[in-house]
């Protein structure tokens, strides 16, 4: 088993984002994966049940408003997994990915230090009402892992608290957001 469990997030809109902030979101959260996979691969081919799991983000599967770079690296881990999947099947590897939402980690604790309460929005937003757990990834990723889930590859498994069914309009979206006036031109929110 090959679990690539990586990420980065420097939570900028685009205008604001800086070269270096995007290589280091890229390089983290993309290159690497993509490199361990490819270092890994002999490896892999010596098993009779090979399976790569790449921990993403439901941020690369709908808008989290919690910036592009983010987004398009996670979205590129996913891409990644499902290209992959086919390639590497005839080598019997399996390779899939998992898509959580927000869970208090000391990544995303350090992103609201400032203000804590902005997470009352996401957990009214989630479906199941909380933010997740570590150990809700980490059981889908246990499971992807298992003769259980020996026909799976190529997918990509929410771990969302049923997120994904309804979207969520974050902090780079919402505090950027322009509402239409009344001739249908936009102007910036006065909120």
């Amino acid at each position: 088993m090959l679990v690539n469990n990586v990420g980065t997030n420097i939570r900028k809109p685009v205008a604001e984002s800086s070269e270096a902030e995007y290589e280091t979101m890229v390089g983290t959260n993309q290159t690497s994966a993509y490199f361990l996979c490819k270092m890994c691969l002999p490896l892999l081919r010596q098993s009779t049940h090979a399976s790569v799991v790449n921990v993403a983000s439901l941020a690369g599967v709908r808008s989290s408003g919690t910036g592009v770079i983010y987004a398009m690296t996670k979205a590129a881990m996913i891409h990644m997994s499902e290209a992959m999947a086919c390639e590497w099947a005839a080598y019997g590897i399996r390779v899939n990915a998992v898509a959580p939402w927000m869970a208090l980690t000391p990544l995303l604790e350090a992103a609201v230090a400032k203000d804590p309460t902005q997470l009352d929005a996401v957990c009214e937003a989630t479906p199941l009402g909380r933010l997740g757990r570590a150990e809700d990834t980490a059981g889908a990723v246990a499971f992807l892992c298992m003769p259980a889930a020996a026909y799976m590859t190529g997918q990509c498994l929410a771990v969302d608290g049923g997120l994904a069914a309804q979207g969520f309009r974050g902090p780079c979206v919402a505090a950027h957001a322009e509402k239409p006036t009344a001739v249908g031109r936009k102007r910036k929110s006065a909120e």
